[in-house]
């Protein structure tokens, strides 16, 4: 799927290897200003990588990139938030079953031994 937001609108099946230059540092901070949601370092940085020589297309999925990562997080971040909230639910809910099943043998129990019956097991 990154390869895919990478190669977006560049012609190009292969994705070029990347060269430790200017440029790399410039489209990770591109990222981060996505990830902090910050839109005054955003437009500065879209305007300092495309004065490095980043092209149009090279931005733009750098930003879709980011754009990806952080609907990722958000959506496994919701997801865990959910699990914690409903772990507690189920962890009592399953405690609850057990309680009304040992009192429901409980009070066989006692209704057979009343009326002179062997408890059952």
């Amino acid at each position: 799927r990154i390869d895919e937001l990478l190669l977006a609108g560049t012609g190009r099946n292969e994705p070029t290897p990347v060269v430790e230059t200017a440029r790399v540092p410039a489209l990770v901070a591109l990222g981060a200003s996505i990830g902090a949601n910050s839109h005054p370092l955003l437009r500065h940085q879209i305007s300092a990588a495309l004065e490095l020589g980043l092209t149009i297309t090279e931005v733009t999925a750098a930003v879709k990139v980011a754009e990806y990562v952080q609907r990722r997080a958000s959506e496994m971040t919701a997801e865990k938030a959910t699990h914690a909230l409903n772990a507690p639910l189920a962890v009592t809910a399953a405690a609850a079953a057990r309680d009304v099943t040992a009192a429901t043998g409980r009070r066989r129990a006692q209704d057979d031994r009343a009326i002179g019956r062997t408890p059952r097991r």
